[in-house]
């Protein structure tokens, strides 16, 4: 249901969200649909909405700004418009931005389901983590360089105005392949901005309200009926 409706909404829609924490059992690595059962269900309820009047205001995708791993479900077109970065290894902090920036560039709308239908372990504190499989084959504190190498990359793609001189950066190979990589021509990056409400001069994020009270954001009033 939640894909015909933001189908309607969008040419290019793709619904994603942080999967909520599974915490009963560490059994669980990666929890699936059919056990969700198992664990409370996290929902996004717009402001306004009552249930008791209308319940289908529980029911609808919410345009969200940002993208994560945990949860992605789109047409198979998005990984060929939109492909993973290789030259972004293991990166964790900056997926979000990457991810969503590149995703909105391209003609991408996002939205989150109003109900979570995956979750995910996140401690699992007996099991191996990526970041422990860097450090135990090349060494202790890999993972943390190497994210600090390579973030500046998606720093300078969105506009941080610090890491817009290549001279700024590590190596200037950490822009090579941005043409292919990097942001799309569908919208501009300053509309990316605007709709999340990001400011990279002052370093701030503000709250986007349009998100907090699952209304459509600027530029998205007309969107159809069901959606935002």
């Amino acid at each position: 249901q939640n894909i015909h409706v933001v189908a309607a909404a969008s040419p290019r829609p793709r619904l994603d969200g942080h999967p909520i924490s599974a915490v009963r059992s560490p059994r669980y690595g990666i929890i699936r649909v059919g056990a969700m059962q198992r664990y409370p269900i996290k929902e996004t309820v717009p402001a306004g909405c009552d249930p008791k009047r209308d319940a289908a205001c529980r029911r609808v995708p919410r345009f969200a700004p940002f993208i994560g791993a945990g949860f992605v479900f789109a047409s198979a077109r998005f990984v060929k418009e939109v492909p993973f970065d290789p030259y972004l290894p293991f990166i964790f902090m900056g997926e979000e931005l990457n991810f969503g920036a590149r995703a909105f560039t391209h003609g991408w709308d996002i939205f989150c389901p109003p109900r979570s239908v995956v979750a995910h372990a996140y401690l699992r504190k007996q099991k191996p983590k990526f970041w422990g499989a860097l450090q135990r084959s090349i060494g202790a504190g890999t993972h943390n360089s190497l994210q600090k190498f390579v973030l500046p990359r998606v720093k300078h793609m969105v506009g941080y105005p610090e890491a817009q001189a290549i001279s700024s950066l590590a190596a200037p190979t950490l822009v090579g392949h941005l043409d292919f990589y990097g942001l799309g021509d569908a919208r501009p990056m300053a509309a990316y901005r605007s709709y999340a409400n990001l400011d990279f001069a002052a370093k701030r994020h503000a709250h986007a309200g349009w998100c907090a009270k699952g209304d459509r954001p600027p530029g998205f009033e007309d969107a159809v009926a069901g959606v935002g």
